[in-house]
């Protein structure tokens, strides 16, 4: 869940754990959250979201996977620190050698990579939204210098791969 804050020029990001029991009402179960967008899509999974904690969401844009590598990529790329352990268990030979150290540029595939894995960690789904936040607040660094040229172009990938019940207007605007 992000809360932009455009009078203060605030973003704040929540996280709910796909693997939360909740109750689904249209289908009459209890489930894990992930389910409730499979099932139902992600106007359901805002209903849901809504009814488990009470609160008010005013719209959901959801992005496929292929455009998050995209707009990663159309941006040069992301830095991120990746410890040689967690590098070594994302290195294979469908993928090949994933890189380590501090301040590590990942293209887009490598950084869906980075931050999809959550069967490494020991606090599993905890560890992988960290990863999540820390590449969503690279991207969102890495904008902040973005060209005109690059933001177009980022805005033409998620404009077309996009399911969202707010308006384009509205999504160029933030």
């Amino acid at each position: 869940l992000v809360s932009i804050d455009i009078k203060n020029e605030t973003i704040k990001m929540v996280s709910f754990m796909r693997d939360s029991y909740t109750y689904m009402d249209q289908f009459d179960r209890y489930a894990k959250l992930n389910a409730a967008c499979a099932n139902g899509g992600p106007a359901y999974l805002v209903e849901t979201i809504e009814n488990d904690y009470k609160i008010e969401i005013d719209g959901y844009v959801m992005v496929d996977l292929d455009s998050f590598v995209q707009v990663i990529d159309i941006l040069g790329g992301i830095r991120m620190d990746v410890p040689a352990d967690y590098a070594s268990y994302l290195s294979n030979k469908k993928y090949g050698q994933f890189p380590s150290g501090n301040n590590v540029l990942l293209d887009g595939k490598q950084a869906l990579r980075f931050c999809q894995v959550r069967k490494f960690f020991e606090s599993g789904d905890v560890s992988r939204v960290s990863n999540q936040r820390k590449v969503i607040n690279a991207i969102i660094n890495r904008c902040k210098g973005a060209t005109l040229g690059e933001i177009n172009a980022i805005a033409d990938v998620i404009l077309a791969n996009v399911r969202t019940n707010v308006s384009q207007k509205t999504i160029l605007s933030y």
